[in-house]
């Protein structure tokens, strides 16, 4: 695979086709048949420039390697953007001159919304000066799994690993002693109920063995014991260069993309081990040995790729997830693919700390989150006394009884330089 330029018409910006995350086919696939791009008095060649597909294997159309089954970014104007969803359309070509052309053409978009129409790999159809709009007739194809995300089946439920402990409001407790209805500990909204929990047994192989995240790893002290946590669950990343990469301190990365940060690592073994799922009835950021990390997100894949047990169970106790459309809300603004790898890459030839105390303090701009971010203070972290370790170190009082579930930014401790 290798880096690959092509040329297309730059069409605007749309609503997310893609609504079920890393589905093969694109969700919204007919929503753009019937428009046209482009006039006499706006010539769609003026929108014409050349991209850059990242890692793509070629062969026929844009990319054909139907083993291929990494994000793809697809790169405008030097800014990194993953390819959010593939389409190919039936289309007719209006030339200045007032001949039409039909032809088969694709429709990219990128993961700001932004559609691309190109004739993929190969010599133009048509001279691109000569086009002065193009209509969408009818779809062609939206199976470009070649150019979607991976769909690894187990890579899309999040776990702990058995004995891993979670804070709730008597403290820290094994995963498996928790039940539905207790109360657990979150960053943003304090105590909140679990309302499901799923016990899954596999076979460790490739995609089953457990990120291993060593105590202190990710920065702060944190997490204080090894935490073992399926490859796809996201973890926190508070950090200045996540704000220079996404305007917002505060990303979800895959565990798995953390690989090769210092104490981070994934051991084969060959055993059986049990994960379990926690849900909460909203994405949250929760505390895994106080380590930050989320919670259960249901979407599409998420649910398909459960047992036929525990998705039963699931619908017995939220069955309104049986209806569900689109993707749920996410606590963070969760980075996936090439992005993700870039700032960890980042963060590791920097050797800077997955969470920086002074990022913490600053509330998520994500979705409803950005509008809440501007009328109140983020929760800081708070985790009791099992930390007070890590405040001696930087000789500041921890939290108390007292403190305990309020926002209280004085307890963090001081950035460091």
């Amino acid at each position: 695979m290798s880096d690959y330029t092509i040329d297309a018409f730059y069409l605007g910006s749309a609503a997310e086709w893609d609504t079920f995350d890393g589905n093969w086919s694109v969700a919204q696939a007919f929503s753009l048949v019937g428009k046209t791009y482009g006039s006499g008095a706006a010539p769609l060649f003026d929108t014409y420039e050349r991209l850059l597909l990242e890692g793509v294997g070629l062969h026929d159309g844009v990319g054909q390697d139907a083993s291929l089954q990494s994000l793809h970014p697809l790169i405008v104007e030097q800014a990194a953007d993953p390819l959010d969803g593939a389409l190919e359309y039936h289309v007719t070509i209006h030339m200045s001159d007032g001949l039409s052309v039909a032809a088969k053409m694709y429709i990219l978009q990128d993961d700001l919304g932004r559609l691309f129409l190109t004739t993929g790999y190969g010599p133009p159809l048509i001279r691109p000066q000569s086009v002065s709009s193009i209509t969408i007739d009818r779809l062609a194809g939206d199976n470009l799994n070649w150019l979607c995300s991976d769909l690894e089946t187990s890579a899309f439920v999040t776990s702990f690993l058995e004995g891993t402990r979670l804070m709730v409001s008597g403290g820290e407790i094994p995963v498996e002693q928790l039940q539905i209805g207790d109360q657990i500990q979150t960053l943003d909204h304090g105590l909140q109920p679990i309302v499901w929990m799923g016990c899954q047994h596999v076979v460790s192989g490739t995609d089953e063995v457990p990120i291993r995240i060593a105590a202190g790893a990710l920065g702060m002290g944190w997490p204080k014991r090894p935490l073992y946590v399926s490859p796809q669950h996201r973890v926190l990343i508070a950090s200045g260069l996540a704000q220079q990469m996404f305007d917002q301190a505060q990303v979800l990365v895959p565990a798995k993309k953390l690989l090769g940060l210092p104490g981070i690592s994934q051991k084969a073994v060959h055993q059986a081990l049990t994960y379990w799922h926690v849900m909460t009835r909203a994405h949250e950021v929760v505390f895994a040995e106080s380590a930050l990390v989320e919670s259960f997100l249901p979407g599409p894949m998420a649910l398909s790729a459960l047992p036929e047990r525990n998705r039963r169970d699931l619908y017995k106790h939220q069955p309104s997830l049986v209806f569900q459309e689109g993707k749920p809300q996410t606590a963070r603004r969760c980075v996936e693919g090439a992005r993700a790898e870039i700032l960890v890459d980042r963060l590791s030839r920097l050797s800077r700390p997955v969470l920086e105390a002074a990022c913490l303090s600053r509330a998520a701009s994500t979705g409803s989150w950005a509008s809440q971010a501007r009328t109140r203070r983020a929760a800081a972290v708070r985790c009791r006394a099992d930390v007070a370790g890590v405040y001696a170190a930087q000789d500041v009082p921890g939290p108390t009884a007292e403190t305990w579930g309020k926002p209280n930014l004085s307890v963090l401790p001081p950035r460091q330089n």
